[in-house]
């Protein structure tokens, strides 16, 4: 009974050697690949939400090809910058960087304060204009 369990204990560790590494995950890899992604997509940006960023959208490898990967909303980290993801092209082919966020300067800080202060304002600025379309349209009959 032991030989058989031992047994079978070795096939099974040698059977494990062969599953596909990408079942293991690993928080800090790259992607390097030989042929470059395909020119970036359209998207229509939404308007500003209070408290979060706009992440485009962007090409990643899956299964052997391109896949794109449609734009989301990033809630905002203080004291922190986020990277969108990008392609590089360097010697050995295109490297994906994967999107991020990082640790902000002191003077990125102060620069995504003034740009959280732009965000609110033409928050604003859509919030009125889509008012008045309204009452415009109310007016003109145009419902």
């Amino acid at each position: 009974m032991k030989l058989f369990t031992t047994t079978a204990c070795v096939i099974a560790l040698s059977a494990a050697m062969y599953l596909p590494t990408q079942a293991i995950a690993e928080p800090n890899f790259s992607i390097v690949i030989g042929n470059a992604p395909p020119p970036e997509r359209y998207e229509r940006v939404p308007h500003a939400r209070r408290g979060y960023i706009w992440a485009p959208g962007h090409w990643v490898w899956s299964h052997n090809r391109h896949v794109w990967q449609r734009g989301h909303w990033e809630r905002v980290r203080a004291g922190h910058s986020y990277y969108a993801p990008q392609w590089r092209e360097e010697s050995d082919g295109w490297h994906h960087q994967r999107g991020e966020w990082r640790r902000a300067e002191r003077h990125e800080r102060h620069e995504n304060r003034r740009n959280d202060a732009i965000s609110r304002h033409e928050e604003r600025r859509n919030n009125i204009i889509e008012h008045h379309e309204r009452r415009v349209d109310r007016i003109l009959g145009r419902h």
